[in-house]
């Protein structure tokens, strides 16, 4: 995420206190200090491929013995004792066509899934001398925890979209149900998960 700055300050004293409810571990702050007349250039990439799948749960550790905890990519369990929302989520496979715009047709993701993304660097252009090149991800979605202090907790229903008033729904609001968004709901979203908890951890072999 980023913050404009500017103008905040008022005095020469620029610490600054992040409140917030959650436990949140900040692993890197930047500031940016340049001035606005710098020469900036933004050229954007549509990724050439996108493909969800299954991964599991990388293993949690400690290298110092202090929190937070970081993960091994390397060391993979097939389950993990976290409850998933029941519903139907995105099926494995080619997801491209729904990363290409903001549009309410989205990736549905549970725990233990992956994306990998790919991107075709020769298609940037050549940078001019002494240039440096920054590479950021453009990400627009929804997240929803299964706190019981929060609405619908147990299910990926009601789907979020971009114009809604509230959530859960107003009864003036509901998910758009346009012919693109129903064929959108048929074509990816039909891998149904029944059960929230997986069958290792309910003691089921």
């Amino acid at each position: 995420m980023t913050v404009d700055l500017t103008g905040k300050f008022i005095c020469n004293d620029h610490r600054i206190r992040i409140v917030t409810g959650l436990r949140i571990y900040w692993d890197q702050i930047l500031v940016d200090t340049f001035s606005e007349g710098a020469p900036i250039k933004v050229t954007t990439l549509d990724p050439v491929s996108a493909n969800l799948h299954w991964r599991g749960f990388p293993r949690e550790y400690s290298p110092d013995g202090r929190m937070p905890l970081i993960y091994d990519y390397r060391i993979i369990e097939p389950a993990a004792p976290w409850k998933a929302h029941q519903g139907s989520y995105t099926r494995f496979g080619d997801v491209r066509e729904l990363l290409l715009a903001t549009d309410d047709m989205y990736v549905i993701t549970r725990n233990g899934d992956e994306m990998q993304v790919d991107f075709n660097a020769r298609r940037l252009p050549v940078l001019p001398s002494v240039w440096k090149r920054t590479y950021l991800v453009f990400a627009d979605g929804f997240g929803k925890d299964m706190d019981i202090n929060s609405a619908r907790p147990e299910t990926i229903g009601e789907l979020p979209f971009h114009g809604m008033k509230s959530y859960p729904w107003s009864k003036s609001d509901h998910y758009p149900m346009t012919k693109r968004h129903l064929e959108y709901l048929e074509k990816y979203n039909t891998r149904i998960v029944g059960e929230p908890l997986q069958a290792s951890w309910r003691g089921v072999k």
